[in-house]
């Protein structure tokens, strides 16, 4: 089948960003440093793919560039929705914690 390529593409960098948005929220619920430090892995893995993948000898290479640069994007958005998902399991630890507030 001639879809069966393009689909294994897009399961395989679903699955990715889910690991990742996995990994962002644990571990931002534990330390920040190893949060930022996970982001930097995420984004020098997504320049490794861009480098590899821009070599200009095809037509389609800004079509490439486009969708490297989209999955920058939706890394940012997920880096950020794994910032404000760890807030919230912080706001709700912090709330079980006080013996003063029913969660």
């Amino acid at each position: 089948m001639r879809w069966e390529a393009p689909m294994g593409i897009a399961i395989g960098i679903l699955s990715g960003f889910l690991i990742y948005f996995g990994v962002a929220v644990f571990t931002a619920h534990r330390s920040w440093k190893a949060f930022w430090i996970n982001f930097g892995v995420a984004i020098l893995l997504l320049s490794l793919l861009a480098a590899s993948h821009t070599d200009h000898t095809t037509s389609a290479d800004g079509l490439v560039e486009l969708f490297l640069v989209a999955l920058f994007v939706v890394l940012f958005i997920v880096t950020g929705f794994a910032w404000l998902c760890s807030l919230l399991i912080r706001a709700a630890d912090n709330a079980s914690q006080d013996p003063g507030i029913d969660v």
